[in-house]
């Protein structure tokens, strides 16, 4: 059954699955929402887990047209295969980003949504609100990623993980709480390495830049030296990470697929607020994995770490639609 076919599907909940409690999280009262410019886009991440393959494949679809009606669009929708950064999050099966023209609208899908209440038959929604990237910004970062890629040339400067698998020491990448563990690697590796792979970074970061007192030898390597990060910002100290890995991602093939700022709960829940959520598009997990232990990757993490103070990223596949 496709996404977009809700006919086979039941749109409410028998009386056992009633008595078993599917719940559906609604949006709170309307000042979760002031953070938004009223005249500016908005943008919605809803963490869904659904109680069958069946409402995975139709939930999607259902938005779609809510959001539609509401002047909205569905901006991506994956399946979450597996959390390799960080820990106890990451208890739904699929994401979704739908972006809309300001915050009424936005407010107006919400609202037709929770009218719909468990008859979306799916079993919780954590929500999410942002402000996505600008129109003209989109296009700059994009252009410029091409630029830095073109400028690359060449293949990637090392083989992908399906030819030459590297071990988890060859990947470990500076601060242990910014990683991947010893069993989310090993589980990465036994993943399929051939398929596109989006991963969804959820960011936070330090007031201000926490560089080490002592880095080793490898901060010679940096463009940018370590001594000069001192005093700035965390998200300046990530900004310098990023940049880094930008060109190599570009190098790769990859893209920017979507990013949105200061993303704060709208729903009930233990889900915590990020400064930035932003999705990378890799051609393979193999080019990933082998990302991990390039040099010129591995140079940047000492910024990545000076500026976070909490990530987690999750490995996806997007929907049909959505490649």
């Amino acid at each position: 059954m496709g996404t977009s076919d809700l006919s086979k599907l039941p749109l409410s909940l028998d009386a056992d699955e009633r008595r078993r409690g599917s719940r559906f999280e609604e949006s709170g009262p309307p000042d979760r929402l002031a953070q938004i410019d009223r005249r500016g886009r908005s943008a919605l991440l809803d963490l869904v887990k659904s109680p069958t393959h069946e409402a995975r494949l139709a939930f999607p679809g259902l938005m779609k047209r809510v959001f539609e009606r509401s002047g909205g669009r569905l901006a991506w929708a994956g399946s979450v295969d597996q959390q390799l950064i960080g820990t106890g999050s990451g208890d739904f099966d699929d994401i979704l980003i739908s972006e809309f023209p300001n915050r009424e609208a936005c407010t107006q899908a919400l609202a037709e949504r929770a009218a719909w209440g468990p008859e979306i038959f799916v079993s919780e929604i954590r929500s999410l609100v942002a402000a996505p990237w600008s129109t003209p910004l989109r296009w700059i970062g994009r252009i410029a990623f091409r630029l830095r890629a073109l400028r690359g040339g060449g293949p990637p400067p090392y083989a992908p993980a399906k030819e030459d698998r590297p071990t988890f020491e060859q990947v470990e990448m500076g601060a242990p709480e910014f990683g991947p563990t010893r069993e989310q690697f090993e589980a990465l590796q036994g993943a399929d390495l051939e398929s596109r792979v989006v991963m969804v970074n959820f960011l936070d970061f330090r007031e201000r830049a926490r560089y080490r007192e002592q880095e080793d030898d490898a901060q010679t390597r940096h463009a940018e030296p370590i001594e000069a990060g001192r005093g700035v910002s965390g998200r300046e100290a990530y900004g310098r990470y990023g940049a880094n890995t930008i060109k190599i991602v570009g190098h790769l093939g990859g893209r920017i697929r979507w990013s949105g700022f200061r993303a704060r709960r709208i729903s009930e829940g233990s889900e915590p607020s990020w400064t930035q959520i932003a999705l990378m598009e890799y051609p393979s997990r193999a080019h990933f994995i082998g990302m991990l232990r390039d040099e010129a990757y591995k140079a940047g993490t000492p910024h990545r770490d000076a500026g976070l103070e909490r990530t987690e990223l999750f490995a996806c596949t997007s929907h049909a639609g959505f490649y």
